[in-house]
């Protein structure tokens, strides 16, 4: 069971990490701070979260579901696995991208100014 959990569990963390704080960076620099790109709140709040971790559950987790062997009679549970670990991965990056704009001055003093 313990390897079971290691196969999938640090995997998961590490992805975690990486898209919070990669895309959180990558966010507050090309599109807040530096002001590069501008494209609509929800598209850099959720749109591009939502793409990042699916792509994310679907090569990195996907196959070490399938090194558990989930087969069922009548499917496969590695798709519903490798959808609730895109979800579990979704959430607290979007979060992030909604907290960084609260804490970001240079974002509210250009709200304000309009």
């Amino acid at each position: 069971m313990k390897d079971k959990l290691n196969i999938i569990f640090k995997p998961f963390v590490l992805a975690l990490i990486a898209l919070t704080v990669g895309y959180t960076l990558i966010h507050w620099t090309l599109f807040i701070e530096l002001n590069l790109f501008s494209l609509k709140e929800i598209v850099t709040n959720f749109g591009i979260p939502i793409v990042l971790t699916g792509l994310a559950a679907w090569i990195f987790l996907r196959p070490k579901f399938k090194m558990l062997n989930l087969e069922a009679k009548r499917g496969n549970w590695r798709d519903f696995y490798s959808f609730i670990a895109w979800i579990a991965l979704t959430i607290p990056v979007i979060i992030a991208q909604e907290y960084i704009l609260l804490i970001c001055p240079h974002y509210l003093f250009s709200i304000w100014k309009h």
